[in-house]
C-alpha cells in the first residue's frame, strides 16, 4: 500500500549496468553489478537502492569523461508503452574482439533496445557505443511484434528548446562487432531504426552488417527525417539499409543530410546488401552528399545481384551517387553470370533490374558507375527502367 516517489534523475553508467523497463505502471530503472557470488548487487544512492525505481525521465551520463566503461544499458518497452531515455556524454565499449570464439551469445551489447513498445533516445553531448562480436553498437532487432527505435535530438544539452542561444547538437558514434550493424540488427537479425536528429556516425566493423540497418543476413528498415549522417557498411552490406543478403527499405526525408553512406564490397551505399532488393525513397528537402556503392553495388539502390525500386522526389538533392565499379550510380547492382568450364563463354543467369523514378523538383548533380553500369538505371548485365 506504499506510494513510491517518481524521480527524474541522472544515472552514472560507470557505477553499474542499467536496465530500463517501460510498463503500464510507469518507467522503471535498475542499476547493478555482479558480486563475488555472481549475483546482481544493486547500486545505492542517497535515495536508496536503485531497483525498479519509477522514473519517467531518465538521463544516463558518465562521470569518467573520455574513458569508456564495460557496463551496458538494456531498454525494454512493453506493448503500447514508450521508453524515454537521454544519453549524455556516455562512452561504452564492450568489444572483446574474438575472446569467446564466434558465438554472439557470449558477447555484450553496449545499448540494446527490446520489447513490443517504442523507445525514444535523446542525444546530449558526444556519445560513443561499441559492441562485441555479432551485435550492433546500438541494437534494435526487428521482429513481427517489436516496437520502434527513434534516435532524436529535440532539445539542447541544457534542456532548453532548439534554436535558443544555447543551441547544441547531440552526437552518437555507434560501432558494431563483426556481423552486426553499427545501429540496428545483430548477427542474423533484421534491424529497424528511425533517426530524426543529431550527428550520427555508424560503422559496421568486419563483415556483413550494415552501417545503419540489418545485421548479417538481416533486412534493414530505416527512416531518416533529420540530422547529419555518416554510415559505413561491412563487406557485402549497405551503408544504410540491408546487411549481407538483406533487403533494404530506406526512406530519407525532411531536412536529413547524408554526408556519406559507404557500402562494403557487394553492398549499396544506400539500399540493399548483396543479393537483396533495394527499395529507396528520397524526398522532402533531403540532401545526399555522397552515396558510394562497393564493388558491384549501386551508389543508391541495390547491392550486387539485386533489383531496386527507387523514387527521388520533392526538393531532394543528390550531390553524388556512384559505384566503385560494377553497379549503377542510381539503380541496380551487377547481374549474375557464370562461365562455361570448357569454352569460358559467359552465360547470363540473371539480369538485375533498376527501376528509378525522378520527379518534382528533385535534382541529380552527379550519378556515375565505376565500370560497366549506367549512371542511372541498370548495372552491368542489368536492365534500367527510368522515368
Amino acid at each position: 500500500g506504499m506510494t513510491f516517489p517518481a524521480f527524474a534523475a541522472t544515472y552514472d553508467i560507470v557505477s553499474g549496468s542499467i536496465d530500463i523497463h517501460a510498463t503500464k505502471d510507469g518507467q522503471l530503472i535498475s542499476q547493478w553489478n555482479w558480486n563475488d557470488e555472481n549475483q546482481k548487487e544493486y547500486v545505492r544512492d542517497s535515495d536508496g537502492e536503485i531497483k525498479d525505481r519509477k522514473d519517467p525521465d531518465i538521463t544516463i551520463t558518465s562521470s569518467s569523461s573520455g574513458t569508456s566503461t564495460g557496463n551496458t544499458v538494456t531498454i525494454e518497452a512493453d506493448k503500447d508503452q514508450t521508453a524515454n531515455v537521454t544519453l549524455d556524454n556516455v562512452n561504452i565499449n564492450v568489444d572483446e574482439k574474438d575472446e569467446h570464439g564466434y558465438d554472439p551469445d557470449q558477447y555484450k551489447t553496449a545499448v540494446e533496445v527490446t520489447g513490443s513498445g517504442n523507445t525514444n533516445i535523446e542525444l546530449n553531448g558526444n556519445n560513443t557505443l561499441t559492441s562485441g562480436y555479432g551485435h550492433a553498437g546500438l541494437e534494435h532487432n526487428k521482429t513481427d511484434d517489436s516496437g520502434t527505435l527513434t534516435i532524436q535530438d529535440k532539445k539542447n544539452d541544457d534542456g532548453s528548446a532548439k534554436g535558443s542561444a544555447s543551441n547544441t547538437t547531440g552526437s552518437l558514434t555507434a560501432t558494431g562487432g563483426s556481423h552486426g550493424a553499427g545501429i540496428g540488427g545483430g548477427d542474423g537479425k533484421d534491424g529497424q531504426v528511425t533517426i530524426t536528429g543529431g550527428e550520427i556516425t555508424a560503422k559496421a566493423t568486419g563483415n556483413y552488417g550494415a552501417g545503419i540497418g540489418g545485421g548479417d543476413g538481416g533486412d534493414g528498415t530505416v527512416t531518416i527525417s533529420g540530422g547529419t549522417i555518416n554510415a559505413t557498411g561491412g563487406k557485402m552490406a549497405a551503408g544504410i539499409g540491408g546487411g549481407h543478403q538483406g533487403l533494404g527499405t530506406v526512406t530519407i526525408e525532411g531536412d536529413a543530410v547524408i554526408k556519406k553512406a559507404q557500402g562494403g564490397e557487394g553492398g549499396a551505399g544506400i539500399g540493399s546488401g548483396l543479393q537483396g532488393k533495394g527499395t529507396v525513397t528520397i524526398e522532402g528537402d533531403a540532401v545526399i552528399k555522397n552515396a558510394q556503392g562497393g564493388e558491384e553495388g549501386a551508389g543508391i539502390g541495390s547491392g550486387a545481384f539485386g533489383d531496386s525500386e527507387i523514387i527521388i522526389r520533392g526538393n531532394a538533392v543528390i550531390e553524388n551517387a556512384e559505384s566503385k565499379y560494377g553497379g549503377a550510380g542510381i539503380g541496380s547492382g551487377q547481374g549474375v553470370v557464370h562461365y562455361d568450364d570448357d569454352t569460358w563463354e559467359m552465360i547470363i543467369d540473371k539480369k538485375t533490374v533498376g527501376n528509378v523514378t525522378i520527379e518534382g523538383n528533385a535534382k541529380i548533380e552527379n550519378a556515375k558507375s565505376g565500370d560497366g553500369g549506367s549512371g542511372i538505371g541498370g548495372g552491368p548485365i542489368g536492365i534500367g527502367n527510368v522515368i
